[in-house]
């Protein structure tokens, strides 16, 4: 079996399969696929999408100061032990004790790009540079607004873009 594919039809009981099909093409006809699709997609197995993200980091202290002070992410009410959590919208986001060893700084986050959707690049650029941190590329266009790449104090490459018409929650 294919993991790219859609799901060998032999598997899956001829009801279901008709009910699936009859709401693909109902929100393909209507051009849109509403809150109420997702839901039932959801209840029926499928998963939705991320809903949280967090970074490993050996000082949970200067993590936190980082994105709250530099960044400029808000902190949320309550975080749970071990962890500062972010009133991040819409995908929740923390940096938390780590779970086991890490991997040395220069390859934390390889393979995984974490882009922050940011007001204004240029101000988080003078803050990153005032705090120490290593920008890595930009300010530079690009099709998701003005971008920025930078280094967290832990050695994860944190990507952020400047949020214009458009361009939120694509």
């Amino acid at each position: 079996m294919s993991s790219t594919g859609p799901p060998d039809a032999s598997f899956e009981p001829s009801g279901a399969r008709a009910e699936r099909t009859n709401a693909m093409t109902d929100s393909t006809i209507s051009g849109r696929a509403d809150r109420t699709d997702a839901a039932t997609q959801a209840t029926a197995g499928t998963i939705p999408g991320i809903d949280f993200v967090a970074l490993q980091v050996p000082d949970l202290d200067v993590a936190a100061a980082f994105y709250r002070d530099v960044v400029e992410l808000p902190p949320a009410p309550q975080s749970p032990p071990a962890a500062c959590l972010f009133a991040t919208e819409p995908i929740a986001f923390a940096v938390r004790e780590p779970l086991g060893e890490l991997p040395e700084p220069h390859l934390r986050g390889r393979g995984v790009a974490l882009w922050l959707g940011v007001p204004d690049v240029q101000a988080l650029r003078g803050r990153l540079l005032a705090a120490g941190a290593e920008i890595v590329a930009g300010p530079a266009p690009s099709p998701f607004g003005s971008t920025l790449v930078f280094r967290d104090p832990d050695g994860y490459l944190i990507t952020a873009h400047e949020r214009t018409h458009g361009t939120a929650r694509r």
